[in-house]
């Protein structure tokens, strides 16, 4: 297995290392999606503290798990099983946004399939204004402080030994930066 973690730990950098096979299905999607060094925009979110904008939660990198009210339950409750597996400390390295209606229901959805941890709502009708958001599936990425993307992941049910190892490095790589 090829580490994750290499000489360069700048904050922007992409100079890491995943096995062939994730490195390939990653590559051919990102590809696709043109999604590193992409910018988001700056949304409303609401949590436990109300209404707050998404560049106000971060002062260093997090691993952003996005999913939607459409997804399938049990896809979701595996996706938050296998966070809580391989992430040391979720709730600071982790941070989950769901589109939902409401504030009320993507919180009565978490509570039912055991979602956990720092959560945050945003509308069905707003996106994080970039191309993976128009194929509401679940997935993963790291997200900057500067709103920057990279290590864009799309979350495979029927995958979840790579979803695993995609986690494990990203673990190794938020421990780093």
């Amino acid at each position: 297995m090829l580490p994750l973690c290499k000489k360069d730990r700048s904050m922007h950098s992409t100079d890491y290392v995943m096995p062939d096979s994730i490195w390939f299905q990653t590559k051919i999607f990102t590809t696709r999606l043109d999604t590193d060094g992409s910018r988001l925009a700056d949304v409303h979110l609401r949590g436990e503290q109300g209404i707050v904008n998404l560049y106000s939660l971060l002062d260093k990198p997090v691993l952003v798990f996005r999913y939607f009210d459409r997804n399938c339950e049990s896809c979701i409750e595996k996706e938050a099983a296998i966070i809580k597996e391989c992430v040391e400390n979720p709730g600071s390295k982790v941070l989950m946004i769901g589109s939902f209606s409401d504030y009320r229901s993507m919180k009565a959805y978490n509570q039912a399939h055991g979602i956990e941890g720092n959560t945050l709502q945003i509308n069905l009708n707003e996106k994080l204004d970039w191309q993976p958001d128009t194929y509401e599936l679940p997935y993963y990425f790291i997200l900057y402080p500067d709103g920057r993307v990279s290590h864009f992941f799309m979350a495979m049910p029927e995958y979840a030994t790579y979803t695993r190892k995609y986690l494990e490095r990203m673990n190794c790589l938020l421990s780093v930066l």
